[in-house]
């Protein structure tokens, strides 16, 4: 019997999801393509930039999720094209066929028109974004170690975050901890805690899509760790060195961009209708229109829900469409109907510092504090053990 050539391109959240549900099923054949060969754990890059966490920790290889599903092929490499008319993708130079394609390449960082800003930032979507804000960031302290000067010191000094969603005010909590906990005592020509840290989000509270309370309440938090919040200002100008909102300007050596995430331009390649953030729009099962065997999962996919709202970018939805897709592909290849995508919103997290987070669970019970801390814990270690299995979990680590 042939079976039936599937290829997953992307190794994210829906991909991982994807290739999981197809993983040992009689009948297909799963190549698992990604530029990298691990999957990265993107809620916790954060603590990767912050030296809290290294990378192995939160990047389990993909080949050892998949080592013992025997109809599953990992390959690294970059697709630079895909033809649907011809039904292959184009890795490298080696064109590939397939009989079901599920893209889930995810997203990028987006500068809403302002591509010059990407070169003076730094992103948060991918490990050597994390491994970049750690290494400039602990350079600058270097550097005020060694200038004489207190004003040009508070250059040196000061890390401006721009985007207050979960990303941002994460790593927001994790440099204030990171400066009065774990960097105490080992400067000598300043004391880390004067670190200026500042968060920029455009609108009026962070945590946009969180209950207000919510949100008022990880401004508290984030203040009472010595975080300069600033909401309500759009960023006008990005200089190298420097952030302009519409009254104050920051000078500042560290400047990390977590405002907002827009489709790969490869996403216009699948003939698709895209939205103005390229992210390409999709039937209620998940394929695209009038491409019977092409599924568009995670970020780069632009899903309506019957409201008429598009789902946000976030890994849950990311995993519900990976593995739905797959199960879809799995009821074609019975002669089955496809299902419809519905999204099971089990809710939202955010961590704050070490003791400190927010939740809302399944969409209407608000949480707070560290009862929401422990829940957000053990769903974030949960997933780990499911990727790594339970003995690399068991060296404790430390916490940002």
């Amino acid at each position: 019997m042939n079976k039936k050539k599937i290829i997953v391109v992307g190794g994210g959240f829906a991909g991982l999801e994807a290739t999981k549900v197809l993983a040992d099923e009689p009948g297909v054949e799963v190549t698992l393509i990604d530029r990298n060969n691990y999957h990265t754990f993107q809620p916790l890059l954060y603590q990767v930039a912050t030296s809290s966490l290294e990378p192995a920790e939160v990047c389990p290889t993909l080949r050892g999720v998949f080592q013992s599903a025997d109809n599953v092929r990992v390959l690294m490499g970059e697709v630079s094209s895909v033809d649907p008319e011809t039904s292959t993708v184009v890795l490298d130079e080696e064109r590939l066929s397939y009989d079901y394609l599920i893209m889930a390449i995810g997203g990028r960082t987006t500068y809403f028109g302002k591509e010059e800003w990407r070169e003076r930032s730094t992103g948060l979507k991918e490990l050597h974004d994390a491994l970049t804000i750690r290494a400039r960031l602990l350079k600058s302290f270097e550097e005020a170690e060694r200038e004489p000067d207190p004003e040009k010191r508070k250059e040196y000094l000061t890390t401006v975050i721009v985007g207050g969603g979960p990303t941002g005010v994460e790593l927001a909590g994790a440099l204030a901890e990171l400066r009065t906990h774990v960097l105490k005592g080992q400067y000598q020509n300043f004391d880390p805690a004067q670190a200026r840290i500042v968060l920029i989000e455009a609108l009026p509270q962070l945590l946009n899509g969180f209950p207000d309370k919510l949100g008022q309440y990880t401004k508290d938090v984030l203040e009472e760790l010595g975080v300069e919040v600033v909401t309500g200002q759009p960023v006008k100008n990005l200089e190298r060195n420097a952030v302009h909102t519409g009254d104050t300007s920051y000078r500042a050596r560290n400047i990390v961009w977590a405002a907002g995430v827009e489709g790969y331009p490869m996403a216009k390649e699948l003939g698709a209708d895209t939205t103005k953030k390229g992210t390409v729009k999709v039937c209620s099962d998940l394929r695209l229109s009038g491409r019977n065997n092409i599924f568009c999962t995670g970020d780069m996919a632009h899903f309506e829900t019957e409201s008429g709202k598009p789902l946000p970018g976030l890994a849950p939805v990311a995993m519900q469409q990976g593995a739905h897709a797959a199960q879809n592909i799995l009821r074609l290849e019975r002669g089955d109907l496809t299902e419809k995508f519905v999204y099971n919103d089990r809710g939202a997290m955010a961590v704050i510092g070490r003791t400190h987070a927010v939740a809302n669970l399944f969409g209407k019970k608000p949480l707070k504090g560290f009862v929401a801390w422990i829940a957000w814990l053990f769903i974030h270690l949960l997933f780990l053990v499911g990727c790594r299995g339970l003995d690399s979990l068991s060296t404790p680590t430390r916490s940002a």
